[in-house]
């Protein structure tokens, strides 16, 4: 399904698209051309200022990439091409998913480039952008939320723990806008982990500078629907830098575990232990009571719009801090909050920079815990 969303030609008035493989592509036939054997002689540079390599924003960027001299690895792959075979099977394609050549707005029809694209980082703008000041708050004193020993999640990142993390997850995922995909990582373990440790340390220590040029996303909107032609009618999935996406996922590996204890038991997505399809089989049993004790009862059914951007960060972190969570962990989600920027893609090509305000982004690894914890007051 997903290779069918590729666009195969720009639209009339959009700017050009390159036919050049995308630096993902290159990393994954790089990788599976020449292998191990061949990354371990790869240049592997110093910061983008020279000298020894910095763990600021600007040189976290040099170091993860700018890095690799992958086009010469290239070249050296004699027969690239048919080591690597006619293709690789959907999850890459879902970088240029949207592919509608018109969109809906309230005077009529956008069909132009520049005017999705108006519409689009309006729309998004508007969903992610800074929220208003809360008026509102729980009555905490009454809700008494649990106290949970959780000191575990705010320890130290240790480097056996992020190359598991790199392990779990899948080697050929649609990359961020580094390019860089897990595969790559996974392979070239021993080259990258000093350097990738250097900046997951700082982070660690809340030293890191500039993360916002290494945590920046494209998004990319999956169809809701046959025939969807609005922008609410899309899903965005957001395509991560690849060290914060790795940092989200340790968090949210220390974290899962502990959801069982944490959460009320009438939650059950996102949480291992438990299936949503409990949910409804007890929606189902309870209502054949009712209507067997013919007892009055009025069952309402939420669906809650634009869910995960809906949710405010200050309501987020007050919440983890009155379930114990440690200051550190809440710190490392505070940072990754306020340093997230996104890009919409557009037919393969990326909008304008958004800068986060709120909400949840989809396609990160700690959000989906995250929200659980959000609704379960």
């Amino acid at each position: 399904m997903l290779g069918r969303l590729r666009v195969p030609h720009p639209e009339p008035g959009s700017p050009p698209i390159s036919a050049a493989p995308s630096e993902a592509s290159h990393v994954h036939q790089a990788v599976a051309a020449v292998g191990l054997s061949d990354c371990k002689r790869m240049r592997w540079r110093t910061g983008a200022r020279g000298g020894s390599r910095s763990v600021d924003g600007h040189g976290v960027r040099a170091v993860v990439a700018e890095s690799i001299d992958v086009r010469g690895l290239l070249v050296r792959g004699q027969g690239l091409r048919a080591c690597v075979g006619p293709g690789r099977p959907g999850s890459l394609a879902v970088e240029g998913a949207l592919s509608t050549h018109r969109l809906k707005r309230n005077e009529g029809w956008a069909s132009s480039h520049a005017d999705k694209a108006q519409i689009i980082d309006e729309h998004f703008s508007g969903v992610l952008g800074a929220p208003p000041p809360r008026s509102l708050d729980f009555n905490w004193e009454i809700l008494d939320p649990s106290v949970e020993d959780l000191v575990a999640l705010g320890l130290p990142f240790s480097e056996v723990e992020i190359h598991q993390t790199i392990l779990s997850l899948p080697p050929d995922k649609a990359p961020g806008p580094d390019g860089f995909t897990f595969e790559f990582f996974r392979a070239c373990w021993p080259i990258v982990k000093h350097d990738l440790m250097k900046v997951i340390d700082a982070f660690s220590e809340l030293s890191i500078n500039n993360l916002h040029i290494i945590n920046g996303a494209n998004i990319a909107l999956l169809p809701k629907k046959e025939g969807a032609d609005s922008v609410t009618d899309f899903r965005p999935i957001s395509l991560i830098h690849i060290v914060p996406k790795i940092i989200s996922k340790t968090m949210a590996m220390r974290l899962q575990p502990r959801m069982n204890d944490i959460i009320s038991p009438s939650q059950s997505a996102f949480i291992k232990s438990r299936s949503i399809h409990d949910n409804f089989m007890f929606i189902r049993n309870a209502t054949r009571r009712l209507h067997q004790k013919l007892h009055p009862a009025l069952l309402i059914k939420l669906d809650i719009a634009k869910a995960f951007d809906s949710v405010l960060w200050d309501y987020i972190l007050d919440l983890l801090q009155r379930r114990g969570f440690p200051n550190r962990f809440r710190s490392w989600v505070a940072l990754l909050f306020s340093s997230a920027t996104s890009r919409v893609l557009l037919n393969g090509i990326s909008g304008s920079t958004i800068i986060h305000g709120r909400g949840l982004r989809q396609g990160d690894p700690l959000p989906p815990l995250l929200f659980d914890l959000a609704m379960d007051p």
